[in-house]
């Protein structure tokens, strides 16, 4: 009985026969072992974390997400690569909490240092969110637009004279635009792209040019 109902989840899942065979020696219990519960065990914990990083708590999305995975997964012929690392699955296991730490706990907290600059945008998000958010932002043209912004509020402080009322307003109109890009740019600093691939190299080199301004008092 035991036999056939592998055999028929073994076609359902369109398992390569050379691992069945691999296992066959060894009995049924290895074959249910590396052909069917490690293999689910990883693709189960792969799912919940690529979940938990799109769609966040909503638990129906999640449950759908899920099951439309691992119907792909099967669909394509794609199991058998989990098949595969079920003979590591102990080091599977470890690289995948590894995964989400990075992507999910590793961003929890605010953060860091200097007031509004130091914090960082929903750090309780999964990372894959985050980076997702920051493409939206530049591909939208904001960021791009919010950089123009920055750098023509820059020019015409440098032109304006400290005391003046005028100043003084553009001057923390400007350094809440910069919290805000500052926001977004450190939401992907985690990941230690964030200076580099994500343009955060333009925002740091801004801020900078902007701490170097008369900072005056603050306008009523």
């Amino acid at each position: 009985m035991a036999v056939d109902i592998l055999e028929m989840l073994v076609e359902i899942l369109k398992i390569n026969q050379n691992y069945v065979a691999e296992y066959a020696a060894q009995g049924v219990l290895y074959q249910l072992f590396y052909l069917l519960f490690f293999p689910t065990i990883f693709i189960v914990i792969f799912v919940w974390i690529l979940s938990h990083a799109i769609i966040g708590e909503h638990k129906g999305l999640r449950l759908l997400l899920a099951v439309g995975v691992y119907a792909f997964i099967v669909l394509q012929g794609l199991y058998n690569w989990f098949v595969m690392l079920s003979k590591f699955w102990l080091f599977g296991l470890m690289f995948l909490g590894f995964i989400y730490f990075i992507s999910y706990r590793g961003g929890r907290g605010g953060g860091g240092g200097g007031g509004a600059h130091g914090k960082t945008l929903g750090g309780g998000k999964g990372m894959m969110e985050r980076i997702t958010n920051r493409l939206q932002y530049q591909l939208s043209g904001q960021e791009k637009e919010k950089i123009e912004l920055l750098k023509d509020h820059l020019n015409r402080l440098r032109s304006m004279p400290p005391e003046t009322h005028a100043y003084g307003e553009m001057y923390f109109d400007t350094e809440r635009e910069l919290a805000e890009l500052g926001k977004v740019v450190r939401d992907t600093d985690i990941t230690g792209i964030g200076t580099t691939k994500f343009g955060g190299g333009d925002y740091q080199k801004l801020y900078k040019e902007f701490l170097n301004l008369h900072k005056p008092k603050k306008v009523a």
